[in-house]
């Protein structure tokens, strides 16, 4: 097993950065400081580095230090015993550059599986509480770090999608409407069997280790399992289908609902619609449980996509803590951490975290206004 080292990073005009290098431990690296001095922004440097996307605006003119035309970070890293660079420099007057070890790269996709992370942040609950678009995103951008094929069968669903929308919304007569829209089922179809099925063989492993971290977090009370919810009707176990079942299906479906879409000029349903429900014995946490268990939900996901991206990828990635220590008790803190094993982390906090049993061989950095200081 290889394991991720990042060792350092350079931010320039990055939010309240101006211009530093930041060297990190290859153990564990606490950043600490007041609220709203740039903590949480080096841990969105690196995930942009990871994902090509930040996990907390979708604008890169919020990312510009404020009355600059540019940002510019670069994260210097090890991995396969070799050391590695991503550079990313936005300008807002023209397209975001991506540079892979000094070589320039044309399409995000290229970045996908470079450098692996798990974020775990206050946020990450509205996987449990908030819409099926924050589930479809979680699934996404996992499955597009261990799979970058799949980030390119997305975006190639998404332009059909527009397009079969655009038709839809268009004012033609109803049977060249039907005509032409005939063309855009069948492409539809055909990328939307292939993102269901590897979001399904997705769910299927995360099931595996979801339920021995939860049971592990739970002092083994609790059995969690994760359910695929597809947006149209299946008369069997979703599991068992076939990728041209699912393409035989998902094209049905379309034909009959034809009439609906016209109507409401739109694509009712598809994998843009699809959701997941997370169960604690056998009840929705989303519905049912407690604050505490919806938490320790979100906690055995996070620790599942390590045991994942370790999996299919035979590397280690690094973890991303945003602020957890304020949302999680000293007892999940610990198992946590007892739980990690051999990674290196990098953990935000408002005070230094001084729990030597929890956060071993720790660098410590305090953060003020754009300033990081090694204490």
């Amino acid at each position: 097993m290889n394991i991720l080292i990042i060792k350092c990073i350079e931010l320039r005009n990055f939010r309240n950065y101006d211009n530093q290098i930041i060297y990190f431990n290859e153990g564990n690296n606490n950043i600490y400081g007041d609220n709203a001095q740039g903590k949480t922004n080096i841990l969105e440097a690196i995930f942009l580095c990871v994902t090509g996307r930040s996990f907390r605006t979708i604008h890169d003119d919020e990312i510009v230090r404020f009355g600059q035309q540019s940002y510019y970070i670069k994260i210097l890293y090890e991995k396969d015993d070799r050391e590695n660079t991503i550079e990313i420099e936005s300008d807002l007057k023209r397209n975001r550059e991506i540079i892979l070890n000094q070589i320039k790269v044309k399409k995000v996709g290229e970045l996908l599986g470079k450098l692996n992370a798990v974020l775990f942040c206050p946020e990450n609950l509205s996987i449990i509480k908030g819409s099926p678009a924050e589930r479809r995103r979680f699934l996404d951008i996992i499955i597009s770090q261990v799979k970058p094929t799949y980030f390119y069968e997305l975006q190639k669903y998404n332009k059909i999608l527009k397009q079969r929308n655009i038709l839809l919304k268009e004012k033609i007569d109803y049977n060249k409407k039907l005509s032409g829209i005939e063309v855009w089922n069948i492409l539809l179809s055909e990328t939307g069997k292939n993102i269901i099925y590897d979001r399904m063989d997705f769910i299927k492993r995360l099931n595996k280790y979801v339920a021995l971290n939860h049971r592990y977090i739970s002092n083994n009370n609790e059995n969690l399992i994760i359910k695929y919810i597809p947006s149209f009707k299946i008369n069997k176990e979703i599991e068992e289908l076939t990728r041209s079942d699912i393409q035989e299906i998902y094209y049905g479906n379309l034909k009959k609902n034809i009439e609906l879409d016209i109507e409401k000029r739109v694509t009712s349903f598809g994998v843009h619609r699809d959701d997941f429900d997370i169960m604690i014995n056998n009840s929705s946490v989303k519905v049912y449980g407690s604050q505490g268990q919806q938490r320790t939900a979100v906690l055995s996901l996070k620790l599942s996509e390590i045991n994942i991206i370790k999996e299919i990828t035979e590397q280690t990635p690094v973890l991303l803590l945003d602020d957890v220590m304020s949302e999680l008790d000293s007892t999940r803190i610990k198992l946590l951490m007892n739980r990690l094993g051999d990674i290196q982390t990098f953990v935000t906090s408002t005070e230094k975290i001084n729990d030597n049993h929890l956060l071993n061989e720790i660098k410590y950095m305090s953060v003020s206004n754009g300033n990081v200081n090694t204490t």
